[in-house]
Order: C-alpha cells, then structure tokens, then sequence
C-alpha cells in the first residue's frame, strides 16, 4: 500500500477500495487485500501458478496469485511508510476510472451477483444509518434504534480507521464520507456492470470488455 502524499487531496472513491480490501476479515474467505499500484511477485511463485497464461482473461491477475500463494503462506500486504519513498496520487478522474474497471469483474461479471451484493450492501451497510436519523423522529423502538447507532458506530469507526491509516482523507471529511459511501459504492458498481455489458471500457487506450448486447442495423439480405 503506497503512501499517500500530502496535499493530494480527498481520495473518496479510492477510499471505499480501500476499506473493501482492508476492513472485512478476507483471511476467512481466503481472499487477501490486493493492491496493484506496487505488486511483486517471484518467477517461481508465478510460474508454479500457471504462468500469465492462467489469468489471460482476467483484469485483476494479481488477486489470483495473491490466494496462490496465501494458500501457502507466502503472501504478504506491506503498507509502505513515508521513509520508504513508495507514494501515489491519483486524480478523482483516475480513481473512477479504476473502479469502473475492477468492480464489476471483481464480482465474476455476473448481474445476480451484483443484486445480491448490492442487496447485501443496502442491508448491513446503509440501512444502520437510515433507521438511526428515522429513530430520531418516528418510532422504531428503542432497542432497534440502539442497535442502529451502535452499528453506524461501529461502520463510521471501521472507516475512520482505514481514512487515518491510508492517509486518503482528513478524518472529518471521512464521517460525511462514510455516510454516503457505501450507497454511492453500490452505484459505482451498478455502473461498472452497465459499461461492461452494453458499453466500452477503456484502460490504457483500449477497450477491454466485448459487450453482450449488440445492435444490428438490419437483418443480413437472404
């Protein structure tokens, strides 16, 4: 994880990336965090895992070597220090386009796995926030309201935390930043699916999806 340099700014988008590959317990899945700014791997490792052959069609080949080599113990996430010289800027503009890149393949592009994350996303992440300001003026009943704040809390903290130790935000632009987060998360990744599936997505000057839908002008003469 590269340090952030100072005066670059609010990395909002970045920031969600980086609380989804930091705060949920991944070692469980055995999905380690990935970052590819600064990525290093040995021949050996690569080679033992296939090779660039085995990730041909994939956009994030770096998270497939990653669960390799984790499933021997051979992996680690190393967040860099200011000493090490290893820093990163990215414009808002680069950090969409990055996010619209990775989010949907992320979810093995597939649009029920959009819904049900999404789904997922709206349950345990946003909804906390809307029962805790609806408690404040309607009734929900003074266990659900507690349990609201005590889990927007918990959220807020959680992203606070990755804010401070990425260095990607000032901590008081993070609590507007956690509150909106994750529901504008959830249109980001909507998105990244609508581009993919009828649209063009451009990294490095090519576009490196192939739409599902195509139109045809016309039915080819008999």
């Amino acid at each position: 994880l590269p340090w952030r340099r100072d005066g670059s700014g609010d990395a909002f988008i970045q920031a969600l990336r980086y609380w989804w590959e930091l705060v949920p317990p991944r070692r469980l899945f055995r999905r380690p965090p990935v970052l590819s700014t600064c990525w290093i791997i040995s021949r050996k490792v690569l080679e033992g895992a296939g090779g660039f052959q085995a990730v041909a069609r994939s956009i994030t080949p770096e998270a497939y070597f990653a669960r390799k080599a984790a499933a021997r113990d051979a992996y680690s996430f190393i967040r860099a220090s200011q000493a090490s010289g290893i820093a990163s800027v990215k414009s808002p503009l680069e950090q969409r386009t990055t996010a619209i890149r990775m989010r949907y393949p992320q979810l093995h592009r597939r649009p029920e796995n959009v819904l049900a994350v999404s789904l997922a996303q709206l349950t345990f992440l946003v909804l906390p926030f809307v029962l805790t300001i609806w408690g404040l003026f309607m009734g929900i009943g003074w266990p659900a309201w507690i349990m609201s704040v005590l889990t927007s809390l918990l959220l807020i903290g959680t992203y606070e935390k990755m804010l401070l130790t990425t260095r990607t935000g000032h901590w008081a632009l993070g609590l507007l930043d956690a509150l909106i987060g994750m529901s504008f998360d959830i249109g980001l990744q909507h998105y990244s699916m609508w581009q993919y599936e009828f649209s063009e997505v451009d990294w490095k000057g090519r576009n490196i999806c192939i739409p599902a839908m195509h139109v045809i002008p016309h039915l080819p003469k008999i």
